[in-house]
């Protein structure tokens, strides 16, 4: 939550920190994807080419003789961008008798909820596609073991997984874990940002929205630099108008992007 006084100045850019720092603090399953901000041309959809993982070996090559050569296919799988947004309507009267924490607290929540909404499109698009083998249970509870297993699927489909995103249950089960380092006991840089720590390698993180579910352990490992895209054509952004007949200022928040898993097996779920 933005800390906000009354001394504060409502502007643009007052808002646009305002919605920027809220995004920091909800935006989860976005770090699954890697970005491709979409070029500016005049269409909503980007043929996004992907490789079909058929690169040759490298060979021995002999005195004078050729380098072997290979060249990989690839193919091309169309994205196409949506746009989401909310208003928020603030009042001249609300404004001509200063009460700037009531209305950044509006600006606030429907910052908030832009980012949680951006989060569930994305966590929506990682539920729905899967290794195969998931989940991975543990038996009855959620495990150093069970993370391992889980892990070893996708590294047997030769991806490295990085992350493992839990909820608050999972979390819970993970402090108690003697395998399980926390931040505080790692050096700096170690883990990505956010991290509560790491176990078998993945940097743990914690999501709390309920979107993993609330009434088990659950979690999904992944590798994000293999498992899909987040195409970008316009980021959180804000816009401001006059509403003669409200009598009101109206910030619009609103954003244009898509994501799409490219290959399934670098991402599993484990549970208890």
């Amino acid at each position: 939550m933005v800390n906000v006084s009354t001394s504060d100045v409502l502007n643009e850019e007052r808002i646009r920190r305002v919605v920027e720092e809220e995004q920091e603090h909800v935006l989860l399953w976005n770090q699954l994807f890697r970005t491709i901000t979409m070029p500016d041309i005049p269409t909503d959809t980007l043929q996004v080419p992907v490789d079909m993982g058929e690169m040759g070996m490298p060979d021995r090559v002999g005195e004078a003789s050729e380098f072997p050569r290979d060249e990989e296919e690839t193919d091309k799988i169309p994205m196409t961008v949506k746009k989401y947004g909310g208003e928020v309507s603030i009042s001249w009267e609300s404004e001509m008798f200063s009460v700037f924490d009531i209305v950044a607290q509006q600006v606030e929540k429907q910052s908030r909820r832009m980012a949680e909404l951006i989060n569930e499109k994305a966590y929506n698009e990682v539920a729905d596609n899967l290794h195969p083998n998931s989940p991975v249970s543990g038996g009855g509870s959620f495990n150093f073991d069970a993370v391992i297993d889980a892990r070893e699927n996708i590294l047997d489909e030769k991806y490295s997984p990085q992350v493992l995103i839990v909820n608050t249950q999972a979390e819970s089960a993970l402090l108690k874990s003697s395998e399980f380092q926390r931040a505080t006991d790692l050096g700096d840089g170690t883990i990505v940002d956010g991290a509560i720590g790491r176990i078998a390698g993945l940097d743990v993180l914690v999501d709390n929205s309920g979107l993993l579910g609330t009434s088990s352990p659950q979690g999904i490992i992944a590798d994000p630099d293999e498992y899909g895209y987040e195409l970008i054509k316009e980021d959180v952004a804000t816009e401001e108008y006059e509403d003669q007949s409200r009598q009101a200022r109206i910030f619009q928040i609103y954003t244009m992007r898509t994501w799409k898993a490219i290959n399934n097996e670098a991402a599993i779920k484990v549970t208890d």
